[in-house]
């Protein structure tokens, strides 16, 4: 069942990417004017997630729920790391490149 919804969940992703380029960028597409429809998207995309990893859980881990979570990890927890790495690196970067400019230190003072 959860196959088809993978290019569901992509368009919604796009939509969210949309809003969020359109808000730093500008150049708003009309569809997403009024409809919220970034928001909605999100919302959209968490609930088919749920109902696509409730069956995931169901259908090939119903009796094993650490073989599930440890699955889980695996996936998720080399991109989380890479993300963080590379976040750390990228504010160490600026860190270094303001560090003697008052413009952008003194907002905190």
């Amino acid at each position: 069942m959860y196959r088809p919804l993978g290019a569901l969940r992509t368009a919604l992703a796009a939509i969210v990417f949309l809003e969020h380029y359109s808000q730093s960028f500008g150049g708003v597409p009309r569809f997403l004017l009024h409809a919220e429809a970034g928001s909605n998207a999100v919302l959209a995309f968490f609930f088919i997630s749920g109902l696509v990893m409730t069956e995931a859980a169901i259908r090939f881990y119903a009796r094993t729920p650490l073989a599930f979570a440890l699955n889980r990890a695996l996936r998720l927890m080399p991109a989380y790391i890479l993300i963080v790495l590379v976040t750390l690196a990228l504010l160490f970067v600026i860190a270094r490149s303001t560090a003697g400019n008052t413009a952008v230190h003194s907002w905190h003072n």
